[in-house]
């Protein structure tokens, strides 16, 4: 695993983790149904985006082709 992409990965995740808490503090402080909305969609996104991250270190730590490597349009 080439050590700048690693760490990329890995602040990526605490990007994540970050947004979440963000989210989650705005879905509790917020009454407004619009923010509300929007605080679910961040947090979905934070939690789809974290999931990816940690799936793409873990190939790298193993030595597996990467998802996006097999094929870049698919994030399945």
């Amino acid at each position: 695993m080439e050590h700048s992409c690693g760490a990329i990965v890995c602040e990526t995740i605490e990007h994540c983790r970050a947004l979440m808490r963000l989210a989650e503090r705005g879905m509790r402080e917020c009454g407004d149904e619009s923010c509300i909305m929007l605080y679910g969609i961040m947090l979905d996104s934070a939690y789809r985006v974290k999931a990816a991250a940690e799936n793409h270190h873990s190939e790298m730590m193993r030595g597996t082709p990467a998802q996006e490597e097999m094929a870049p349009w698919s994030l399945d």
